[in-house]
């Protein structure tokens, strides 16, 4: 129950919504499929005004935070990315690796043992 729109703004800045009332809607809503739309009643507002500025308020703020995941998506893709190739290299680099040392390993082995007869 809200009485006037300071109550759901953040204490040093007007155009943040409220942490706590943040956490209510996002909470409230974690069992609604994800395609389903969400529809808020908001009564009890003194001042029609304020209810427009809530309701703009409310919306932008979880616009910007779906836009704000969106990115860190879309960089936690790139990143997966770079790992991958990272990963091809690093194992092409391994069988390189692996082959001439076996290979070192066996013409000394066959140096040694030529010595040896």
């Amino acid at each position: 129950k809200l009485k006037n729109l300071n109550e759901a703004t953040a204490s040093f800045n007007e155009e943040i919504l409220n942490n706590e009332l943040d956490n209510y809607l996002t909470s409230s809503c974690k069992h609604i499929p994800s395609k389903e739309r969400i529809s808020l009643l908001i009564k009890d507002f003194t001042n029609k005004e304020d209810q427009i500025d809530l309701i703009n308020l409310i919306h932008n703020h979880y616009l910007h935070k779906v836009k704000s995941l969106n990115k860190i998506d879309k960089y936690d893709d790139y990143f997966r990315f770079l790992l991958l190739l990272l990963g091809i290299i690093l194992i092409i680099i391994s069988e390189i690796f692996s082959a001439l040392l076996s290979e070192l390993f066996l013409r000394r082995l066959g140096s040694n043992l030529g010595s040896r007869l």
